[in-house]
């Protein structure tokens, strides 16, 4: 697999998990996801070309966690290989949640 630009916050190189500096928790969470990232992203991105999906729904399809799915979405957003599909679907919390898809 080629690597894949994770769109680092506070970090340095392609495959650095974000992270708040001022952070000592935040910055040792970063390294042990370090070596997952790239992998998850990539099964983000792979399951939204497969089917759109809210976060949610992604999250239940992948066996991830809010707090490891959201930011690998976010990043495939920021580099514009996600975008908004413009469809809302009820979530478990009874509200509309964005229907996100690959590009």
């Amino acid at each position: 697999m080629t690597p894949i630009n994770l769109g680092v916050i506070g970090g340095t190189g392609p495959l650095t998990a974000p992270y708040m500096p001022h952070s000592a928790t935040s910055r040792a969470a970063a390294k042990s996801i370090a070596p997952r990232i790239g992998t998850q992203r990539y099964m983000v991105l792979e399951a939204l070309k497969a089917s759109p999906m809210t976060d949610e729904e992604l999250q239940a399809v992948l066996g991830l966690s809010a707090n490891s799915e959201r930011p690998r979405r976010v990043s495939l957003c920021d580099d514009r290989l996600v975008i908004d599909s413009g469809d809302r679907r009820k979530g478990a919390s009874g509200e509309l949640a964005v229907v996100w898809r690959a590009v």
